[in-house]
């Protein structure tokens, strides 16, 4: 499961990356190897802590409850399950949140009657009365984003593994997005902003990596096609 988000410390700088940006080369994969171990304390959690798959249980305290018909889902459903269960869920992080909807591995159906499985939603639920995007698990595997605003789910990733690792790596953008602050110039009047250009190069090198591991998940239009198209803008 450890995989590197972002280059390596010894690996030779992009042409706009800054010394910081370097300094935290190599986090992201640390990240992922300590979700692999259960002993993250970051996006993640482990088993022992997932958000009640379906009813939940912890380890050697009993049969889950509510996954008993899971025997019958479709083989990629299943598959991600049993990775939900090996490497767990975001308990709550940056771009995720529990569904108010239901628990994880939950059945739900778009506006075409479509089913799909629950994961978590974008968002906390802040006003009752609106519907927050929610990712789901589709029958071929593939992570979507149900939007009631959109008229087609949109596309988010692969597979359940090739989300927690986008998940992984936005929250470590997100942890260190601020730790250029200290390269704005003093100066009010200079055009160049050295702090923006080392924020963009940090986000884009992640995105790059995660291209190479999910790449359908960076083509036009995609949910995280869209999220880095903002980080390029520094606007998020």
């Amino acid at each position: 499961m450890a995989r590197d988000l972002v280059p390596r410390p010894d690996a030779a700088p992009g042409p706009t990356c800054s010394n910081v940006c370097r300094r935290r080369a190599g986090e992201v994969s640390r990240e992922r190897r300590s979700i692999a171990k259960g002993t993250s304390r970051g996006v993640h959690t482990s088993v022992a802590d997932v958000l009640l798959l379906g009813g939940g249980r912890r380890p050697g305290t009993g049969r889950r409850r509510g996954l008993s018909g899971s025997g019958g889902w479709p083989r990629p459903v299943r598959e991600a399950l049993g990775a939900a269960q090996r490497y767990g869920l975001p308990r709550e992080a940056a771009m995720f949140h529990p569904s108010t909807g239901g628990a994880p591995f939950t059945d739900v159906s778009d506006r075409t009657g479509r089913r799909s499985w629950r994961l978590g939603q974008h968002d906390a639920q802040l006003n009752p009365g609106y519907h927050v995007p929610e990712y789901v698990l589709a029958d071929d595997g593939r992570v979507l984003l149900l939007d009631p605003s959109l008229p087609e789910p949109r596309f988010v990733n692969s597979s359940l593994i090739a989300f927690l690792d986008a998940l992984a790596a936005w929250g470590h953008r997100c942890g260190h997005v601020d730790d250029f602050d200290d390269l704005e110039s003093d100066d009010e009047e200079d055009d160049e902003d050295p702090a923006e250009a080392a924020r963009v190069a940090f986000g884009l090198e992640i995105r790059d990596r995660l291209r190479k591991l999910d790449p359908p998940a960076s083509q036009m239009g995609t949910w995280w096609d869209r999220v880095y198209e903002e980080v390029e803008l520094d606007a998020i």
